[in-house]
């Protein structure tokens, strides 16, 4: 049994994508190298903790899959890979979400070239997989969206006044 079986999974780290750092959590493929990667991308509040039993869900389904979760920017507080607490000084806009969360994904696909690359998105994190999608098709292999808000936002009260 090697080291890495005795480690609780997920393994939590900060990761930081274009300057902006955020909380990540990983779950290694069980028989390496991974074929495939999961990229799940949380709704609001966007913490990846919330979304900790779901992954390890598909974890133990599939075991050659590498599945990241990565919260969204500013949503939280937590210790980087030195043990500091960072705490976010930023309020960051939609399109600075989006746009970091696509550097994100060609973070991703530059780490794992030549694999495929999955996203699972739930609620408001179906908005930045449709603009990952947008543009960077070539590379998404499929996408999940678990009760995205994308499909019905403009029937809200909010979304009538917004439209």
């Amino acid at each position: 049994m090697s080291f890495t079986n005795h480690i609780k999974l997920p393994w939590r780290t900060s990761w930081q994508v274009s300057g902006e750092l955020r909380e990540t959590l990983f779950w290694p493929c069980q028989s390496p190298p991974a074929r495939a990667i999961l990229l799940m991308i949380p709704g609001n509040p966007g913490l990846a903790d919330f979304y900790i039993d779901f992954c390890t869900s598909i974890h133990t389904e599939f075991n050659s899959l590498d599945i990241i979760c990565v919260s969204h920017l500013g949503h939280t507080r937590f210790s980087d890979n030195r043990g500091l607490v960072y705490r976010n000084q930023k309020t960051h806009s939609l399109d600075e979400q989006v746009e970091n969360m696509v550097c994100v994904f060609d973070k991703v696909c530059e780490e794992y070239k030549g694999k495929k690359v999955f996203l699972c998105a739930h609620s408001v994190g179906c908005y930045f997989a449709q603009q990952i999608c947008e543009q960077r098709e070539e590379r998404v292999q499929r996408v999940f969206s678990l009760f995205p808000a994308i499909e019905s936002i403009g029937l809200t009260p909010r979304g009538r006044q917004l439209w």
